[in-house]
């Protein structure tokens, strides 16, 4: 297969990126000064209005929602073009556009998806997602959440955890228990407006300094029938397509572009100018054979988002390739932060704002912040059984 562009995607590559590079400068003087991680995804929601309002983010979603027809690539192109340039990005811009959004276009009720999908398409409103307790996590469908029906209302109780920017939403996705019966069914997916009393929102810090994830109490918490996705008690429908979902935005979507374009760049930049005792870091046959394996694994995931992506614009579930996807693409962004922090040794310890830090501290931030790759949006141990059990073929273990 030809991965280049063939004449109709480069000319579609050269109109995208003189238009990018037209709007995108006052973005970028944004997020010159570092700012923290609230601001950060304001920025990015601004920078999804004007991608909206220049035609380039909603494409291959119904006109109805102010999208427009699009191939799988064209959509990919604006993702690498956009983390090429620098563009603003941030997780919880992911999490409203990779799997709520495409949870309410395919389960939600026609005026759930008037309400809320031109909104979110043009980066107006930022969502959550509130899944995970402290006692289901992997195993998701223990969860413990209750969702009592009341009239036309149903009254939720319980706790959520690792909600990513639950804080800074002002909608959400919830998974609840309105039943009994077998732990796989009898739970209902609900939209939740987060301002609705009965609901605490705790910020968890992290070891970055930041605090991106929250709990998430829900106390006597009254949430509209009509706000129900999918059909009462056949909620995990809903959830497992938004997992796999989630899946493919992680691995293939604009962050993983961000990491891998602007990951990549960087460690190249700095192995040119950083010196060590025989020279340049980038004439050392050791890092150069690091960087190498770094580039071949950057290219290979590429062309598994491609794959990905372009089953998922025709339509098609997310398969296990997207495990294939997450698992690599995961490993390689920490394996990336490895061979940056052993071509700058102590000095990785420069944070961002510190005199001597490297790229504006964002290595130092990196090595943090990638630990969690592995854990979030399903673990790595969970893919390695996906591609077992649905690829390999092997047996589930007694």
């Amino acid at each position: 297969m030809d991965y280049r562009d063939s004449p109709e995607e480069a000319a579609f590559r050269e109109r995208l990126s003189a238009w990018l590079q037209e709007h995108l400068a006052p973005f970028k003087e944004r997020l010159r000064a570092n700012p923290p991680s609230e601001e950060r995804l304001g920025i990015a929601a601004d920078w999804q209005h004007e991608l909206f309002e220049g035609g380039y983010g909603a494409l291959g979603w119904p006109e109805a929602f102010g999208g427009r027809p699009a191939n799988s690539i064209e959509r990919y192109l604006v993702v690498e073009e956009s983390a090429k340039l620098g563009a603003p990005w941030h997780l919880n811009m992911s999490v409203t556009l990779g799997w709520c959004a495409p949870a309410l276009l395919t389960f939600g009720t026609e005026q759930q998806q008037q309400a809320h999908l031109p909104p979110m398409l043009s980066g107006r409103e930022i969502w959550c997602q509130m899944f995970s307790e402290p006692n289901a996590g992997s195993d998701l469908a223990s969860l413990q959440t209750r969702a009592r029906r009341d009239g036309d209302n149903f009254v939720i109780n319980g706790q959520k955890v690792w909600s990513s920017g639950a804080h800074w939403s002002r909608w959400g996705i919830l998974l609840a228990r309105t039943g009994d019966g077998p732990k796989y069914r009898n739970l209902t997916f609900f939209i939740v407006d987060m301002s609705t009393p009965g609901i605490e929102v705790r910020p968890i810090r992290q070891m970055t300094g930041e605090s991106d994830f929250a709990e998430v109490f829900f106390t006597d918490c009254v949430v509209p029938a009509g706000w129900v996705v999918g059909e009462v008690d056949s909620g995990w429908l809903v959830a497992i397509a938004t997992l796999l979902n989630e899946r493919v935005a992680l691995s293939a979507g604009a962050g993983a572009a961000v990491i891998a374009v602007q990951g990549l760049e960087r460690l190249l930049a700095m192995s040119r100018r950083t010196r060590r005792e025989r020279g340049r870091v980038a004439d050392d046959p050791y890092f150069r054979q690091r960087i190498a394996q770094a580039w071949i694994g950057a290219l290979a995931n590429r062309l598994t988002a491609y794959r990905v992506l372009s089953a998922q614009f025709k339509g098609q579930a997310p398969g296990p390739e997207a495990s294939v996807l997450k698992l690599s693409g995961d490993l390689w962004s920490q394996q990336l932060s490895e061979v940056a922090t052993e071509i700058l040794g102590v000095r990785l310890l420069a944070g961002r704002g510190g005199d001597l830090a490297e790229d504006e501290g964002a290595w130092a931030y990196g090595a943090l912040i990638n630990r969690a790759l592995t854990i979030g949006g399903g673990t790595s141990e969970i893919q390695k059984n996906i591609i077992a059990e649905r690829v390999l073929g092997l047996p589930k273990g007694s």
